[in-house]
């Protein structure tokens, strides 16, 4: 673990963990970019992926607090990008679930755990939000696509409703 106050580089994407105790976040600086957990009560970050090759990004809680899902892009091919999932604390390698030609940020799980919703990048330019099984098994399918820019989805606890930014109108606003 390194203390916070001894942060070496740019940390941004934050996201608080179900319990409130840990704050999940991407660190960038001349090694790479890497999830990192800042546990609040220890004050002192833990190292969740290493990049060797990759920029990880954008992490995302699971509903019970054990794993992260997050983006990653290879450094050596500008048009791969994916999807893991990383248990935290674990040594092992984070389970890559999805993998696609356009950037992908996960922002939201399901409340069970079994679907990450997530952003896809056209090639337009703009978004489309796609949910993905997040075993790995199964085949992602877009949960709502139009001709604008559709970001940040979130699921409501309960799974009904789908909170999300679109420029339908054509400035960024809440549906």
């Amino acid at each position: 673990p390194v203390p916070l106050r001894e942060l070496d580089g740019t940390a941004f994407d934050f996201e608080i963990s179900p319990d409130g105790r840990r704050i999940a976040l991407s660190l960038e600086n001349e090694r790479g970019m890497d999830i990192w957990v800042f546990d609040r009560v220890r004050e002192t970050l833990t190292r969740q992926t290493f990049a060797k090759g990759a920029r990880y990004y954008h992490p995302v809680w699971h509903p019970d607090g054990t794993r992260i899902a997050f983006g990653l892009q290879w450094a050596d091919e500008e048009s791969r990008f994916a999807v893991a999932v990383a248990y935290v604390g674990s040594s092992d390698a984070p389970e890559q679930i999805f993998e696609s030609e356009s950037l992908v940020r996960p922002t939201s799980w399901s409340s069970d755990g079994s679907t990450l919703l997530a952003m896809i990048r056209l090639q337009d330019g703009s978004d489309d939000i796609w949910a993905i099984p997040a075993d790995g098994d199964g085949t992602p399918h877009p949960v709502f696509a139009s001709e604008f820019d559709d970001d940040w989805p979130a699921l409501s606890p309960d799974g009904n409703w789908l909170v999300y930014e679109g420029l339908q109108s054509g400035q960024d606003e809440i549906y």
